[in-house]
């Protein structure tokens, strides 16, 4: 018997089983290339481009690693198969989970979280799930290899041949998985108010150059300059002049300013969606040992008598001033 027809159609399945990894890979490298990319695409662009990242990309992957195979075998077991709907619903699931751990982590690290940092933090299980797959896949036989364009027609008769609730039930599945994509589409779209929020923040610059969180200067001394890195992450769908202003002040117990000291202030024009760092310098006239370091934000100009009330963003820390190093 010829056995050819055989071998061809096993080499196949083994180069077309790979073809729904390298999809994912690409994907994947697009969106960290988009996320790094100066000046930022535009906002509905980045909704296309990151929300599969986001709810679909490093699901699939480690799904994907954990499920090599095309089908369920009679004794199901790690690693056996699941049909496209249910790689497509746990795709979501796990990708959701992953995004949620990703910002926990990056919460506690020293990194900033922004949309660099999230879709660098999604791409690591994301290349991680596909090279376990990638290998656990070619460990298998090739008629047993996981194939998108055969489990999709598997599916659809496996749907047909289901019964009527399995089938409803499905149904109302992906139906839900829809909404809550669309879901996120529309709050991420849509700003809950007419004013779109502008982040501003101080952050300090490692030794690559790269601004990131933590590490700030908090022991001054009386007369000598110091640095700070203040960032503004314009959202307001156009180009804005902020302007900026830094204060030392001495609070009493119940909260009254009793002294305060200009230290510098700055005006930028920040570009329709795109991150500015400033850097003023800072010299306290006075010293304590518990004094609020301020930085005031504006749409505009600096008002005569700038305060935390009339402030268009605010950040503080408490810091101490020492008379000589």
């Amino acid at each position: 018997m010829d056995k050819q027809p055989s071998r061809r159609l096993d080499h196949t399945r083994a180069s077309s089983s790979a073809h729904d990894l390298v999809a994912v890979v690409v994907v994947a490298g697009v969106a960290e290339l988009l996320a790094f990319l100066q000046p930022p695409i535009p906002t509905a662009l980045q909704l296309v481009v990151f929300l599969p990242m986001l709810l679909f990309v490093p699901g699939y992957a480690l799904v994907a690693a954990l499920f090599p195979a095309a089908k369920k075998g009679p004794k199901e077991t790690v690693g056996g198969g699941i049909d496209v709907f249910e790689r497509l619903l746990l795709a979501v699931v796990v990708s959701v989970a992953v995004a949620v751990l990703s910002g926990v982590l990056l919460d506690w690290s020293r990194w900033l979280i922004d949309l660099r940092s999230v879709v660098l933090a999604l791409l690591v299980p994301t290349v991680l799930g596909v090279v376990v797959a990638a290998v656990r896949r070619r460990s298998l036989p090739a008629r047993e290899r996981f194939d998108y364009g055969l489990a999709q027609r598997f599916g659809v008769n496996r749907w047909r041949e289901a019964p009527r609730f399995s089938r409803v039930s499905n149904g109302l599945v992906v139906l839900a998985i829809v909404l809550v994509a669309a879901s996120v589409v529309y709050v991420a779209a849509t700003p809950p108010n007419a004013e779109t929020p502008t982040e501003f923040y101080e952050v300090s610059i490692d030794e690559s150059g790269n601004a990131v969180a933590g590490d700030y200067p908090t022991e001054f001394v009386r007369g000598e300059a110091t640095t700070l890195h203040l960032r503004i992450d314009n959202h307001e769908r156009e180009t804005v002049r902020f302007a900026g202003v830094v204060q030392l002040q001495q609070v009493s117990e119940d909260g009254t300013v009793t002294r305060t000291a200009t230290l510098s202030q700055f005006g930028r024009e920040v570009p329709a969606d795109a991150r500015l760092v400033v850097d003023p310098t800072v010299t306290p006239p006075f010293t304590g040992e518990r004094l609020r370091l301020t930085m005031l934000l504006y749409r505009g100009e600096v008002p005569e008598n700038p305060t935390v009330d009339n402030a268009y963003r605010e950040v503080h820390r408490w810091v101490s001033v020492n008379a000589s190093g």
